[in-house]
């Protein structure tokens, strides 16, 4: 789902045969493709970037462009991502005569999350560290994100995150929040249900865990701070009559800035 190489080869083959690129590299970052238009005219080079990954969720609709995949979807919108970095790679391959450098197009695989158990780097730290952004160097990187928040009826607030189809919102300084993922394992000591003194339940100091975790913002934030902090997975435990001996969570944090960021991780 993170890593396939399907859409990498169908990316390679359309920049090949049909736009007429001859320097593409497949295979970054296991199932990256990076791929230079050079100009006509001296100039800067700069970089399209879009992530390509789908994400482990049925899709229910019954729509044409539906997922093929059991199980898989893309929920997040890299297909569209995908699209608009092809599409002006096809515009400007008919316009080379109006390039002034090069620009490279990045098709990242594995901007989601991975498990917990994954070692290793992957993503955009792994097409950096495996060249992407060398020979040549971007001067600066271009790259956009779908969203799925329309206007609401009667609503006349012009923030960037009520657009109607077709509309693109852009803002000065930040717009996206960073996005941290943390996984945290509870260990306890298992007993009988019937004897929970004689254990250290690990679901019930997973549940005050959660709670705790939410005073960050509430009690050692500035409140002007914008801070989130989400668990999206739980799990533990074996028989519903036995004590857990452990539970693992998973979740996020989105922060504006380094102070909040580095926040969390010094919390007690």
């Amino acid at each position: 789902i993170l890593l396939d190489t399907l859409p990498a080869m169908r990316i390679a083959m359309k920049l090949y045969r049909e736009l007429g690129f001859t320097d593409i590299k497949t295979g970054v970052a296991k199932h990256g493709v990076v791929a230079l238009l050079k100009g006509t005219q001296d100039g800067p080079c700069v970089a399209v970037r879009a992530d390509m990954d789908a994400l482990p969720i049925k899709e229910l609709r019954s729509v044409p462009y539906r997922s093929q995949n059991p199980g898989v979807m893309h929920a997040c919108g890299h297909d569209v991502h995908v699209t608009c970095a092809l599409g002006v790679a096809e515009l400007l391959s008919k316009h080379r005569d109006l390039v002034k450098g090069s620009v490279k197009f990045l098709f990242q695989p594995a901007e989601e999350a991975m498990p917990a158990t994954f070692k290793g780097d992957w993503g955009a730290k792994l097409m950096v560290a495996e060249g992407a952004m060398e020979n040549p160097k971007p001067a600066a990187v271009f790259g956009l994100h779908t969203t799925a928040v329309v206007q609401p009826a009667g609503v006349t607030d012009d923030a960037v995150h009520h657009l109607k189809a077709g509309q693109i919102g852009y803002t000065p300084g930040i717009d996206n929040a960073n996005s941290d993922r943390f996984h945290i394992t509870i260990h306890g000591k298992m007993a009988h249900g019937s004897a929970p003194h004689k254990g250290v339940d690990a679901i019930a100091v997973a549940a005050e865990a959660i709670m705790a975790l939410q005073m960050i913002k509430s009690r050692q934030t500035n409140t002007r701070q914008p801070l989130v902090i989400s668990i999206g997975t739980i799990s533990g435990g074996d028989r519903e009559n036995i004590i857990a001996e452990k539970v693992e969570l998973g979740g996020t944090v989105r922060t504006y800035d380094a102070a909040s960021q580095n926040l969390p991780q010094h919390s007690e």
